[in-house]
């Protein structure tokens, strides 16, 4: 599921950034890519927590390294 996080992010970098380019310039047809890179981040945000709770109970914890 990471990998999933990652790939979104990927894409929704470049469309986020190009559609903040475009608002500042003031050029036609900003608003898709800068919802589709919002839409994009999200969504890989949704991944990347869903991923962090999967594996909660594996070295989530630094002390919980120690030997017993």
């Amino acid at each position: 599921m990471i990998v999933l996080a990652i790939i979104f992010f990927g894409f929704a970098s470049p469309l986020f950034i190009m559609g903040v380019f475009f608002k500042i310039q003031l050029w036609p047809g900003a608003t898709l890519p800068l919802l589709a890179g919002i839409v994009l981040a999200l969504i890989g945000c949704l991944f990347y927590v869903l991923s962090r709770f999967k594996n909660k109970n594996k070295l989530d914890n630094i002390l919980d390294l120690r030997e017993k």
